[in-house]
């Protein structure tokens, strides 16, 4: 039998292994959720190092240890057992701000959520509060609120937004009639462009359907993707984790459920394909009108 020094360091190794493959699983997730994780990890090397790692292998060995104390951590299934921990964990310990961003069930009224959103409606009030002429004041907003935002960006005013713009990202020439709604708790990512309505309602929050959950006043995010140069028709309203295709337009007064693919017209309450874009579209403009330019 292999030594239980040598064990130890194998099994150290394994899970140092374990690390890496982890931490790059989860690039995505917050600094503050990644440091738990690392500190789990760094539990489980601690272990492996320790006196208690001797007596479990030796009683294992023996066939001594209960199963409901190996906890995984001697089966040869280490990694899939480690990894569900740390999903675990991830989830169980997540604050709501990381659950936000997660797209998990979250309380969005939390003081660490509530305090940093009211920054952003404040600079979005002021941004609303612009004459029609300061053009130049508008792109300055538009660049220090929204997470991105391109050139020659137009949007006429009011513009309404649950997080002042913070979680948007626009491509270049996006052009917004007056009242568009970001309900933008999630992220809406909008490319070139792209032209919205008046009263379009681009949505990525929304609430679970038991009644108890919504009492308790719980709620989760789905990110919303519209491609390049589509054309979003007046009063329109886009749900909850919905990706656009590019070229695509939407129809005026549309309620937009499910993903529409790209180049195409699609209309109505649930929004639904009505045909592709083709060559008739490059030789008329409006019904039986020629395209004279």
């Amino acid at each position: 039998m292999e030594s239980i020094d040598n064990q130890q360091i194998e099994r150290i190794s394994h899970y140092e292994r374990i690390m890496d493959e982890v931490v790059l699983m989860l690039e995505d997730y917050s600094e503050g959720k990644k440091d738990r994780l690392r500190e789990y990890v760094r539990s489980l090397e601690a272990y492996y190092t320790s006196d208690e790692w001797k007596k479990d292998y030796e009683a294992d060995e023996a066939g001594l240890l209960p199963k409901d104390l190996k906890r995984g951590v001697l089966s040869e299934d280490g990694i899939s057992d480690v990894l569900d921990r740390y999903k675990e964990i991830g989830e169980v310990n997540m604050t709501q701000y990381e659950r936000m961003e997660a797209g998990l069930l979250y309380d969005p009224g939390v003081k660490e959520i509530v305090e940093e959103q009211v920054q952003y409606l404040d600079k979005l009030w002021e941004f609303n509060q612009l004459k029609p002429s300061e053009f130049d004041k508008k792109q300055k907003y538009l660049k220090e609120m929204f997470a991105e935002c391109g050139e020659d960006v137009f949007i006429e005013l009011p513009l309404n937004s649950n997080w002042g713009g913070h979680h948007v990202h626009f491509g270049n020439r996006v052009y917004a009639n007056t009242n568009l709604t970001l309900v933008d708790d999630g992220h809406i990512f909008v490319g070139d462009a792209v032209m919205f309505g008046p009263n379009v309602t681009v949505a990525t929050a929304a609430h679970p359907v038991d009644p108890d959950l919504r009492f308790k006043g719980y709620q989760f995010n789905k990110d919303v993707y519209i491609g390049e140069n589509v054309w979003i028709g007046a009063g329109a309203i886009i749900l909850p984790g919905v990706t656009i295709g590019k070229n695509s337009v939407i129809g005026a007064g549309s309620v937009v459920t499910k993903d529409i693919p790209a180049n195409v017209v699609a209309v109505g309450n649930p929004c639904k394909v009505l045909r592709e874009i083709g060559d008739r579209d490059k030789e008329y403009f409006y019904k039986n009108e020629r395209i004279d330019i």
